[in-house]
């Protein structure tokens, strides 16, 4: 087939691999297309353009970290049989991420199906071990209250006791553990200890435990790849 100059710009097109000059070259190449027989060229463009979609919606995706929307993107990848060669690498990071945001939407549930008998528990403490006011203190230093602000357990006691947009299960609901700083992680982590028997902290207090095992989950999400 002779090289026309809109055949050659789709050529370029194709190399560059950059969507916008892609999308015009087809646009171009159609209208001046004479007739409708198979043209493995077009075929080529339209599918890498198709590749390219997909591949700037799953980054998009994993940019909100939403889930459902990670997983529709894949779902659209996999109709295409992307995720066998072209898009393989991509699916295989979203994939990764979705467990990890699975398993952060489950430590955020199991935190917000608390009873609230159980924070008036852990909140009428007199004087508690010091793990567990550590990990309230680690628990709040990740949602942006200073460890001078819960240094004293009457300070904790007060901020347990709040209520609306201040209450803690409010804050864990709406709370981001990607704009947490790895400062910010590593200082909870410290907080909180590396060695510490969960089996033991719930024996204490299962509200404490709960919320040990959200900051613990928050804490390796922010120090991810770190």
């Amino acid at each position: 087939m002779k090289d026309t100059e809109e055949r050659k710009n789709l050529k370029r097109a194709i190399k560059s691999r950059d969507q916008p000059i892609l999308e015009s070259s087809i646009r171009d190449y159609v209208k001046k297309k004479s007739d409708q027989s198979r043209d493995e060229l077009l075929e080529k463009a339209k599918k890498l353009l198709e590749v390219l979609k997909c591949s700037k919606a799953l980054n998009k995706a994993m940019a909100n970290r939403i889930i459902a929307e990670i997983e529709e993107t894949i779902d659209r990848i996999k109709k295409n049989r992307f995720d066998r060669k072209e898009l393989s690498n991509e699916v295989a990071a979203a994939n990764e991420l979705l467990l990890r945001l699975r398993h952060i939407e489950k430590l955020r549930i199991e935190v917000l199906e608390l009873k609230q008998s159980t924070i008036a528990e852990l909140r009428s403490y007199k004087s508690p071990i010091p793990i567990v006011h550590n990990v309230m203190v680690a628990t709040y230093l990740l949602l942006g209250v200073q460890e001078k602000e819960t240094k004293k357990w009457t300070s904790v006691q007060s901020l347990l006791g709040k209520t609306g947009k201040e209450g803690l299960k409010r804050r864990i609901m709406t709370f981001k553990e990607n704009e947490v700083s790895v400062a910010t992680a590593r200082r909870a982590q410290h907080i909180i200890g590396q060695d510490e028997d969960l089996e033991s902290i719930r024996d204490v207090s299962a509200g404490a435990a709960t919320f040990y095992v959200w900051a613990k989950g928050m804490i390796d999400e922010a120090l991810h790849d770190k």
